[in-house]
């Protein structure tokens, strides 16, 4: 079976169900819609030659260069500019508003501060065995 984005050819068990591409991870039900839709149905050929292999991976090099430059115009920070270049497709999200009522948002708050003790309680013992360490130490250098 052979990917419709990046002609990558592998068995249909690779591609699982439904069928998704392992070295590019596009679903290929989506990117025959796509091509449909475009208008650029491509009939099943001959298998891709060496040249033409290597003008798409040009392409999809001077894509990946245009999306970082976009990204990096619109004042994109680096973890966005990381995750376009390394997941093919990515789009960045900004979350506009976080609803959450009053109750929710108190028994969230309340179930962080459960969660915190045990770290407390470990910050706790380093503490105390930090303080121990530096009182035998100082207990050596100052004579009484």
């Amino acid at each position: 079976m052979e990917c419709l984005s990046c002609k990558h050819t592998d068995s249909p068990e690779a591609f699982g169900e439904p069928e998704k591409c392992p070295h590019c991870g596009i679903y290929q039900e989506k990117a025959r819609a796509h091509v449909e839709r475009m208008g650029r149905a491509q009939s099943p050929g001959p298998a891709p030659m060496r040249s033409e292999s290597i003008n798409v991976a040009d392409e999809r090099e001077k894509l990946r260069i245009a999306l970082v430059k976009e990204a990096a115009e619109k004042g994109f920070g680096g973890r966005v500019i990381d995750a376009i270049e390394k997941y093919p497709g990515a789009q960045p999200v900004v979350i506009v508003d976080l609803s959450m009522s009053f109750w929710a948002m108190v028994v969230f708050m309340v179930k962080w501060v459960i969660a915190s003790i045990p770290a407390l309680l470990i910050l706790m013992v380093l503490w105390v065995a930090f303080n121990m360490t530096i009182g035998t130490i100082f207990k050596f250098l100052v004579p009484r």
